[in-house]
């Protein structure tokens, strides 16, 4: 089963949230103040299951409040996606898989904008969670090219195992930081200097990913298939960055 709402009048105000119509998100936004980390989730994953992403604006509200949650809400993700079991009957259930795909993409956004994962022991275990859910897509066949309906299990288990590898080792801010250096600083970076860099980081802050400010930026130097310059997306904050990087190469302990 997955994880309820426990206290009534927690299920109350997750109620009324859920009825509000989609133009009254300042109303919503009262009531999500008064949850718990958990019921932020659960009120997350039932908005997936129910709706998809269809209402933006409230999907990114919910997401916001799990964000500020950070790690509070981690067991409540671990949980949705130990639930999903695409090989038995109860764990490959419609809600199951919703919750587990929802779960695992504020896993990803957690890592990315609040704090990198592998740092904390609970964050280690969400990680774990994510190795068990690819173990039992693989059991399940998810990760074979042919049958019937292989498409979508293939997609499913290919999307999943790309947010694992970015929680394990460069996630999409990292490559920001690696192309802020390169277009600020003149510095390139292998993809192991950068995993080495990375590793600093997560020693010295491994908040960093809540600190770092992020902008658009049209690159010059790469050309997109059109022969146009290509959007990337920077650390606005750069000289932060630089700095770490210097006591980095210098070998200064973080």
């Amino acid at each position: 089963m997955l994880r309820a709402v426990t206290a009534l009048p927690a299920l109350m105000i997750a109620v009324a949230v859920a009825g509000y119509p989609q133009s009254s998100h300042s109303k919503a936004d009262t009531a999500l103040a008064g949850m718990t980390a958990d019921q932020h989730v659960t009120e997350y994953c039932e908005q997936y299951y129910r709706n998809g992403f269809r209402d933006h604006d409230y999907t990114n509200l919910l997401e916001s409040y799990v964000l500020r949650d950070g790690t509070e809400a981690l067991p409540s993700l671990i949980k949705a996606i130990d639930d999903y079991d695409p090989a038995t009957k109860e764990g490959r259930s419609p809600k199951s898989e919703a919750w587990g795909f929802a779960a695992e993409g504020l896993l990803h956004q957690l890592d990315q904008r609040c704090i990198r994962l592998r740092a904390t022991e609970i964050g280690m275990k969400a990680i774990q969670s994510m190795e068990r859910v690819i173990q039992r897509m693989h059991r399940a066949g998810f990760d074979f090219e042919n049958g019937p309906g292989y498409s979508k299990q293939l997609s499913r288990y290919q999307e999943t195992s790309i947010l694992l590898k970015e929680m394990q080792g460069i996630n999409f801010l990292d490559s920001a930081i690696q192309d802020t250096l390169r277009i600020k600083y003149g510095i390139s970076l292998s993809e192991g200097e950068m995993l080495g860099f990375v590793r600093y980081l997560i020693a010295s802050d491994p908040r960093y990913p809540g600190w770092a400010e992020r902008e658009g930026y049209w690159d010059p130097t790469t050309l997109n298939a059109a022969g146009t310059a290509s959007r990337r997306v920077i650390v606005k904050n750069h000289e932060r960055f630089y700095r770490l990087y210097l006591s980095y190469k210098a070998g200064t302990p973080p």
